[in-house]
């Protein structure tokens, strides 16, 4: 119903908030760049987990479960790579590092929903040949729609996080790269041996 669909949501939320909160507790005992690198490794199989329980379709608890823990992931991942951008910034530089990264992030949002979307409408129109059975489908009552609509739908949306975890692994390599960098920074500043 259109009602659920809007609270399925709020697990993505409610785990990029506890993400968050988690990261900000494991920044004492970790770097910022650890912890971002323990964030893809919690998003990434939470939404492959995600894709497997869309496209077998499991009970709806066992997707938002899915759904909470990649967004807890994602928390940890924006809240570490804010505070590591500021731990290396000059304290002039601070308010426009925070204005960057929050800038990044909503564009981030923008792109990553218009692809998903378009991603989407392409499998539905590939499934169905017509995007008003869509329109349909969200206008009838629960468990009724044009036949085929609804099996189109969940099929574009398993697709459409299949691509995500495609996003987070370009993401994911572009962290081990970061970290390398830093690690490798961090040496020759310091003169000393850090963990990797």
């Amino acid at each position: 119903s259109p009602a659920l669909t809007a609270w399925s949501v709020l697990p993505l939320t409610v785990g990029w908030t506890l993400g968050s909160i988690g990261s900000s507790r494991m920044g004492d005992r970790m770097s910022e760049s650890r912890i971002i690198l323990t964030g893809f490794l919690i998003g990434l199989p939470s939404l492959s987990l995600s894709w497997a329980a869309i496209t077998f379709d499991f009970p709806l608890f066992v997707k938002y479960l899915f759904f909470l823990t990649s967004g807890s992931g994602t928390g940890m991942v924006t809240n570490a790579a804010l505070t590591m951008l500021r731990s290396f910034a000059e304290s002039s530089q601070v308010g426009r590092v925070v204005s960057a990264h929050l800038f990044a992030r909503n564009q981030g949002f923008t792109f990553g929903s218009a692809i998903g979307g378009a991603v989407l409408l392409l499998v539905v129109t590939m499934h169905l040949g017509d995007l008003g059975l869509v329109r349909e489908l969200i206008s009838s009552p629960e468990g009724a729609g044009p036949a085929g609509a609804a099996e189109a739908v969940r099929s574009g949306f398993a697709t459409t996080v299949a691509t995500g975890i495609g996003i987070g692994l370009i993401g994911l390599v572009a962290a081990l790269r970061m970290r390398h960098f830093l690690t490798e920074r961090r040496v020759a500043l310091r003169g000393e041996d850090v963990e990797r």
